[in-house]
Order: C-alpha cells, then sequence, then structure tokens
C-alpha cells in the first residue's frame, strides 16, 4: 500500500487558524496520532518505497514540531533534537538543512521562526520529555 499524496497535504486551513495552530501543541499530538494510524495501515517494513515516504512525512512534521517547540520555554532540547531528526530522516530535503544550520546560529540571526511571536510566554507540558519527542514520528 502507498500513502497517496493528498494525505501529506491535507492540512489546508486560513491564515489566522495557521498563526493559532503554530502554538499549538495539540497540533503535535495529532500528527503523531495520524502517522501512527497511517504507519499502522500503510508501513511496509520490506518496501523501500514505502520507508522512503514515510521518512519524508515523518521528517516534514518532525522539523515543523521542532520548530515549533522553540517557542516553549525549555523547549530548545526537544525542538532540535525533533529538527535533528527530520534532517537524519531526509537529508536531501534543502529545508532540513536551512533548518539545522538556523537553530544553530545565534538568536539574533533567526529570532523568530514562523515570523511571528507568542503573545505570552508559553510553558510545555509535563508529558513534554525528550523521551516524548524521542518517539514522535517514529517507525519502531
Amino acid at each position: 500500500k502507498v500513502v497517496p499524496q493528498s494525505l501529506v497535504e491535507y492540512r489546508i486551513h486560513t491564515q489566522g487558524d495557521s498563526v493559532r495552530r503554530i502554538f499549538d501543541l495539540g497540533v503535535i499530538v495529532n500528527h503523531n496520532t495520524l502517522f501512527s494510524k497511517l504507519r499502522e495501515n500503510y508501513f511496509d517494513r520490506k518496501s523501500k518505497d514505502s520507508r522512503l515516504r514515510f521518512n519524508k512525512l515523518a521528517s516534514r512534521w518532525a522539523r515543523e514540531s521542532g520548530i515549533k517547540l522553540l517557542y516553549y520555554k525549555d523547549g530548545e532540547v526537544l525542538g532540535k533534537e525533533l529538527i535533528r531528526r527530520s534532517f537524519m530522516l531526509d537529508p536531501k530535503d534543502p529545508k532540513n538543512l536551512e533548518t539545522v544550520i538556523r537553530v544553530n546560529l545565534p538568536k539574533a540571526f533567526y529570532p523568530r521562526p514562523f515570523g511571528v511571536s507568542p503573545k505570552m510566554e508559553l510553558t510545555l507540558p509535563e508529558y513534554a520529555t525528550l523521551e516524548w519527542a524521542q518517539g514522535l514520528f517514529s517507525l519502531d
């Protein structure tokens, strides 16, 4: 079975909703749930094509989730872990390389990853640990 491209691009929404979703960790949890369901139904461990497609999807969502976590107080370690993993999953994606470079520059060069800032300081929930981040979008 192959994951249709439409499932990768399912997240079309309005600009206002986009800004709200930047700071919503529930989106990460929902994407991980969707990824798990897709993995259960479509992932074929024996197929190189299946692995490449799932790595690409996991890479994209790990990168986006990592950037989102950078906004949170104490989220830098988790965000950088997801961004690092994103690059390892799909090193040919230029966005992954750009993101790895940008998050390792001083903050003056990369102060707001999505071009907006939260209206208040964001605190990670208790479940958001390094182990949690490492388990997101996993094929194992």
